[in-house]
């Protein structure tokens, strides 16, 4: 009876300074990575605004092979959506929240019941590249902030980020190789053709 009274005591205790840590940890979580793009800024944008696209790029719907993905009715620009179910991520939804062209995205996520959170991109033209910056923002609540003292979210964000980034950086700089070349086929062919005509 003595051993059940102080193991009581001893979750008690555990409790307590579980809610005390959660007075004194910060709630948010935030990750902002760049990377530069050898592409012009519509490329890495229309990677972003298309939802469908991001199966070509997106870090986790490319390491979980559980996540399910479902799209709204629209799936291109403002107000476009997705949902997702995953037994290794959870259920949730992403939306659209504004779109402006070439410049910038805004994004919701709807983590189901465990609250929202605000993601966004910026596409800022460097000479004939693209610096394509994505961020996020998330805040825990009280008291399992706490749970922040144990862990580390933002680095496991910024790797993934990271790997995202990556892997657009891949696609959308064979896209603008794929069409430099195009256009240079096509130029060779017409002063190929105007020189037949000269003749």
């Amino acid at each position: 009876m003595k051993i059940l009274k102080t193991l009581g005591l001893i979750a008690l205790l555990l409790i307590v300074l579980f809610l005390l840590a959660g007075l004194f940890v910060g709630k948010e979580v935030k990750s902002e990575r760049s990377m530069v793009m050898n592409a012009p800024a519509a490329l890495p944008f229309e990677q972003v605004n298309n939802l469908k696209n991001w199966a070509n790029w997106g870090p986790w719907q490319k390491e979980d092979t559980t996540m399910k993905i479902t799209y709204g009715e629209n799936f291109v620009g403002e107000g476009a959506s997705y949902s997702w179910t995953s037994k290794n991520s959870g259920d949730g939804k992403l939306t659209i929240t504004k779109s402006t062209p070439t410049s910038s995205i805004e994004t919701q996520l709807d983590f189901d019941g465990q609250g929202l959170a605000n993601g966004g991109w910026a596409f800022e033209p460097q000479g004939e590249a693209t610096k394509v910056t994505w961020k996020f923002a998330f805040e825990m609540p009280y008291p399992f902030n706490a749970m922040l003292l144990f862990s580390n979210p933002k680095k496991d964000l910024d790797d993934m980020f990271d790997k995202g980034l990556a892997s657009m950086k891949k696609v959308v700089e064979k896209e603008a190789a794929d069409a430099a070349a195009a256009k240079a086929a096509e130029l060779e062919q017409m002063q190929a053709d105007s020189v037949q005509v000269v003749e």
